[in-house]
């Protein structure tokens, strides 16, 4: 890998100089560093900054000289020493298959505790709220009921309360997990907002005096189950509030904001689901929110737009159901969001 970098810079004519009858090439160092030299499936390929280097270095694409690998980002170190590439396998990103839930729950445990999801076999990322995106044969309702399955399973007794309004897979699971208090489609689905935000007064309450002896902490530092509240197709539950009187409307849509605002540090958790996501979809105070953003299979410009931002670079990936892009901190950004290959789980067909 370090010899084709060093030809594919050459070749580039980063530096070339004529001494006598010689012609010269001077190129930098390079460094790469396995997160596992047992799997070589992630890492960093460092590449020594200097001025002469500088602005070649920020716009260069080293895809073609890795062979088998491809660049997912790249930054400056602290130092302004290294331009660093972060790196993963193409074989990284081929879709496992589960057949049955035992299975699946066992590789999910591998990497998680009772308040973490595993995504996919290289992302493992806390509770937080969720934006979900994805068009019809996208993977998006087995993702769900993937998360679902993880949840149900931890040792902490995490309540959920599940809206879907076409009454389609994820509500029949809903009804087999939840029963009818915790469940709703489109005619109950105000209801259950209430009664989740009246949960979350509940838990504010709760927490107050833990809070105020313990500093900068969380429902997790007081053993607390989350309250997760999930809307699928959050797009068409939306449009079928337009025939409600305005107050009704604003009083959901202020529930909402609340949840977002509110519930992070006390559990009380939002995941929205939709088909495609506008201005309109969600407002823009909830969806700044959603810390966890997902868009699986191919979808519209605007969407990414939306969800992410307006300056988001989508890899230029052929997606298709179960692969897609994401962002949360600790990963990606809104700006450079990365790629996801969720497992194919079979055993919910």
């Amino acid at each position: 890998m370090t010899r084709r970098l060093r030809k594919h810079i050459k070749d580039a004519r980063f530096e070339d100089e004529h001494e006598f009858d010689n012609h010269l090439v001077k190129l930098p160092k390079i460094k790469i560093l396995f997160d596992s030299n047992h799997s070589r499936a992630t890492g960093r390929i460092l590449i020594k900054n200097s001025i002469k280097f500088d602005k070649k270095l920020e716009n260069i694409r080293i895809d073609s000289a890795l062979n088998g690998y491809v660049c997912e980002r790249s930054y400056l170190t602290h130092d302004r020493d290294w331009y660093v590439f972060e790196f993963y396998s193409i074989d990284s990103h081929k879709q496992i298959e589960f057949k049955t839930k035992e299975d699946y729950l066992n590789w999910t445990n591998i990497t998680t505790d009772d308040y973490t999801l595993r995504l996919d076999e290289r992302t493992t990322v806390p509770f937080h709220h969720l934006g979900l995106a994805g068009q019809t044969g996208s993977g998006k309702s087995f993702f769900i009921q993937m998360l679902v399955d993880q949840i149900i399973s931890k040792e902490t007794n995490h309540e959920l309360f599940i809206i879907d309004p076409k009454r389609s897979d994820v509500y029949q699971m809903s009804k087999r997990i939840n029963g009818n208090e915790k469940t709703a489609d489109k005619r109950e689905a105000i209801n259950l907002i209430k009664t989740f935000h009246k949960r979350l007064e509940e838990r504010q309450t709760e927490l107050e005096p833990f809070f105020q002896n313990n500093h900068n902490k969380t429902y997790k530092d007081a053993g607390l189950p989350a309250l997760i509240l999930l809307i699928d197709e959050f797009g068409a539950l939306k449009e079928s509030w337009k025939s409600l009187p305005k107050k009704e409307r604003d009083t959901v849509e202020n529930a909402l904001t609340d949840i977002a605002f509110m519930g992070r540090q006390i559990g009380c958790i939002l995941w929205v689901s939709t088909q495609q996501m506008n201005a309109q979809t969600i407002s823009t105070d909830i969806r700044d929110q959603l810390v966890l953003k997902v868009v699986l299979g191919p979808s519209d410009e605007q969407t990414y737009r939306t969800l992410f931002a307006s300056s988001v670079e989508v890899p230029p990936v052929q997606f298709s159901a179960g692969l897609g892009i994401f962002s949360y901190p600790e990963f990606a950004s809104v700006d450079k969001p990365r790629i996801l290959t969720v497992p194919y789980c079979s055993y919910l067909e």
